[in-house]
């Protein structure tokens, strides 16, 4: 199923509903539920970040994220919890990510060209034809 509606739990609860209310009466070695969705959709149709966690995987506490464990010590693994009671395949999509890194490469590579003195003229204008593409609509300079 490809759901295109609003980011709210509710909306995709009321969509979802049908076919939720049928899997459910299915025996799980049935079949795999694969959830693919952007880290923004994740947080709000799961409990990724209660408790100050960080990671899918384990429970990592978002401020001791970049500290390393000794050899042999891990976090604790974790699983995360979904309103409809289903287990998924959690497969994260990257496509956003990517555009973020397209958007910060671009501003950086745009203030190395735009030193005059009608540099805020061209960043408009700049800016203005970099939001007419599709994936770049809320482009800031």
């Amino acid at each position: 199923m490809l759901y295109r509606g609003g980011e709210t739990i509710e909306l995709l609860t009321q969509y979802l509903q049908p076919a939720l209310t049928k899997l459910m009466e299915l025996p799980e070695r049935l079949y795999q539920l694969v959830l693919v969705c952007d880290l923004k959709a994740l947080a709000l149709i799961s409990d990724l970040y209660e408790g100050h966690f960080f990671c899918l995987f384990c429970k990592c506490h978002k401020n001791e994220r970049h500290e390393f464990k000794e050899a042999g010590q891990k976090w604790e693994e974790r699983t995360l919890k979904f309103p409809w009671g289903l287990k998924f395949i959690v497969q994260v999509c990257v496509l956003h990510l990517k555009m973020r890194f397209v958007e910060c490469f671009l501003r950086l590579y745009l203030k190395t060209l735009l030193v005059d003195v009608e540099k805020d003229i061209k960043v408009q204008q700049l800016t203005e034809c970099i939001r007419m593409f599709t994936s770049c609509t809320t482009f800031n300079f």
